[in-house]
């Protein structure tokens, strides 16, 4: 005698008014038999069961591998900053995220304090330009180096006011970057470094 399961596969179930009626025809007036069936059905619809929640989906695969990596992330926000585009930092920027610029003495925690540093930096360098030159990446988290320049309107770092002054630097940037945004960005750099000697007081 043979018997026959049908497992649906698009559902994941056994169809059960369709099996009982198989059993009832096929395996009546054996019940030990009739155990025997249940038992190799429900293992059979198990074993399919966990073969394919276990194995991962095509979607899961190609989200692994469209990752975004740490410097692609890092360059976007530098763009970022270079167009004045404030609505990219709420995606850049993890609500928790923080920045920090110790030449400036700024520390900001989530997109909207971001924004409010960057306002500052456009009132005195407003056609400033940002440029990731080298990377090293490692998981999460990568360091860069990087270029500045701008005209600077401004209190210079000794005080001196300066009109139209252009500035150019180079600094260091160390981030931890996580599913596309930034937890964490700290930027190192001597501001000082940026001016040129004339335009500092106390140099000929």
């Amino acid at each position: 005698m043979h018997y026959v399961v049908a497992y649906n596969t698009l559902t994941g179930r056994l169809p059960g008014p369709a099996l009982g009626t198989v059993l009832d025809k096929t395996t009546r007036g054996s019940s030990s038999m009739r155990r025997t069936f249940l038992v190799v059905a429900t293992s059979l619809a198990l074993a399919i069961f966990c073969a394919q929640t276990a194995s991962p989906t095509t979607a899961d695969s190609q989200a692994t591998t469209r990752r975004v990596q740490p410097r692609a992330v890092l360059q976007a926000l530098m763009s970022a900053f270079n167009r004045h585009d404030f609505a990219a930092l709420d995606t850049l920027f993890a609500p928790e995220g923080v920045y920090e610029d110790f030449a400036a003495r700024f520390r900001g925690v989530g997109p909207a304090q971001v924004k409010n540093f960057l306002r500052g930096v456009i009132q005195t360098q407003p056609d400033f330009n940002w440029q990731l030159t080298n990377a090293i990446e490692s998981g999460s988290n990568i360091a860069g180096e990087w270029t500045w320049s701008a005209t600077f309107t401004g209190d210079g770092p000794d005080g001196k006011h300066l009109a139209a002054q252009r500035v150019f630097g180079r600094g260091a940037t160390v981030a931890v970057i996580e599913n596309g945004q930034i937890k964490q960005l700290h930027d190192y750099y001597d501001d000082a470094s940026f001016f040129p000697k004339a335009s500092m007081s106390g140099h000929p």
